[in-house]
């Protein structure tokens, strides 16, 4: 789901073109990398394992202040068998009804595997994987 900034009210259009510049900008703070390239990012004062996770909650902000959705939920845990889960996000539609979202950049075998079990677990769940 792209927001397109032109159809957002003046107000939060201003709004959103300073947070993408400020995004754009990276923390003079030394970069710590996985072995998967991501970069910990660092956005009102919480910390994200990426910098497309800390966009996603940018994003996932303006959705909200603008009216588009009801809310979300950052690090939400999925109990599972053995294990549990724990998702990037989960977003409230304005109908009440709702998604598990995950930014990835790849999709290890662990996530995989623990994505079959949520499938299986709980079928009626809207699982959504965010690729960047």
């Amino acid at each position: 789901m792209a927001i397109d900034i032109d159809q957002l009210p003046k107000a939060y259009k201003k709004q959103a073109l300073a947070k993408i510049a400020a995004s754009e900008q990276l923390p003079a703070q030394k970069e710590q990398r996985s072995k998967y390239g991501n970069v910990k990012t660092t956005v009102d004062g919480i910390r994200f394992d990426s910098r497309a996770e800390a966009r996603r909650y940018e994003e996932l902000k303006l959705l909200y202040k603008s009216g588009q959705i009801s809310g979300f939920m950052r690090q939400v845990s999925i109990p599972l068998h053995v294990d549990r889960y724990i998702a990037d996000f989960l977003v409230v539609e304005l109908d009440g009804t709702f998604w598990l979202e995950d930014v990835k950049g790849y999709e290890t075998d662990t996530f995989k595997k623990k994505k079959k079990e949520i499938e299986k677990l709980y079928p009626w769940l809207d699982f959504r994987v965010r690729k960047v």
